[in-house]
């Protein structure tokens, strides 16, 4: 049984008896659901996630009036469930705890916002990395009747302002062609194995992120990321395997690189995005980035692609 499905029997099995016999008065004005980190809540778990921080478990979200008022309360009726459903035990300890049971609202979300809340200026959505974003738009809502929490939450589902994904997806570009299309064959010319390894990484994260932003998708954490991008419909399944083969020193890497950046340079053009030509994926973030109508955007460096960082 999949991670999502035994935190949703969890739920059915034990929690909502114990909401209707002790909370009742709250069940319309609380949400429920399984949503933020772990495997489990991207769909992407299998038999090996559950050697650690695995079980049974779901979240409660309360305004601040009612967290105030009923929190410490509930979590103690939380906590008190059953240690297993299914054979699977709760652990006692570790990070799973701080990722289930009673949350505030914006305490939940201010976890991955920062203290400002839901992103209101183009500043503020370009300095949220799409990671942070893939972890509190994840997952499952089962029921939120008041809608206070599904309303952030479809906020941040309707993805990035434009000009802040343009922004982005022509930094992920012109960083995946440093990396990949050129520091890449420099290492292993120079039998630079370590250099290698970091360029490899380093095309492996941009490149990802540069399609995830195509499909108007966040990306996930890393060890993550390329199993979601296999499910992408704009080039997941044509991407996804070539990358799945890249070595540092390998045989085939420096054709598998630029077959990968050949697909991506298609698609840009296909989109309208760039009418560069060639597949040189540095031409092409340089061509977005030379459109891009928001000034602010528009003067910060090419390779920028959240606030405080830049590549080198």
């Amino acid at each position: 049984m999949t991670g999502a499905a035994l935190s949703r029997h969890y739920y059915m099995e034990y929690g909502k008896p114990m909401l209707e016999a002790e909370f009742p008065f709250l069940l319309g004005q609380i949400a429920i659901g399984r949503v933020g980190e772990g495997s489990e809540c991207f769909g992407l778990d299998d038999a090996l996630s559950q050697d650690h921080d695995f079980g049974p478990g779901f979240c409660l979200w309360l305004n601040d009036r009612l967290f105030r008022e009923y929190g410490a309360t509930l979590s103690r009726a939380y906590w008190d469930l059953p240690l297993s459903v299914f054979g699977v035990i709760r652990p006692k300890a570790g990070p799973f705890l701080d990722r289930v049971g009673i949350f505030s609202i914006k305490g939940f979300y201010a976890r991955f916002l920062g203290s400002a809340g839901l992103p209101q200026t183009e500043e503020q959505w370009f300095s949220l990395p799409q990671e942070v974003l893939a972890l509190c738009t994840n997952g499952e809502v089962y029921a939120d009747p008041a809608d206070e929490f599904s309303s952030i939450r479809r906020q941040l589902l309707s993805y990035y302002p434009e000009q802040v994904r343009l922004k982005k997806l022509a930094a992920h570009c012109a960083i995946a062609a440093q990396a990949g299309q050129y520091n890449y064959p420099r290492s292993i010319r120079r039998s630079d194995h370590c250099a290698a390894i970091w360029a490899i990484q380093q095309f492996l994260y941009h490149y990802q992120a540069a399609v995830f932003l195509l499909n108007h998708h966040y990306q996930p954490y890393g060890k993550l990321a390329h199993r979601a991008l296999c499910r992408l419909p704009i080039l997941g399944r044509e991407a996804g395997p070539l990358l799945s083969r890249l070595a540092p020193g390998g045989p085939q890497t420096e054709r598998l690189i630029e077959d990968a950046c050949i697909l991506l340079a298609d698609e840009l053009r296909k989109m309208e995005l760039s009418c560069e030509s060639g597949s040189f994926l540095l031409t092409h973030g340089i061509a977005i980035h030379a459109h891009l109508a928001s000034p602010s955007l528009r003067h910060l460096p090419l390779m920028s692609w959240k606030t405080g960082w830049q590549f080198n």
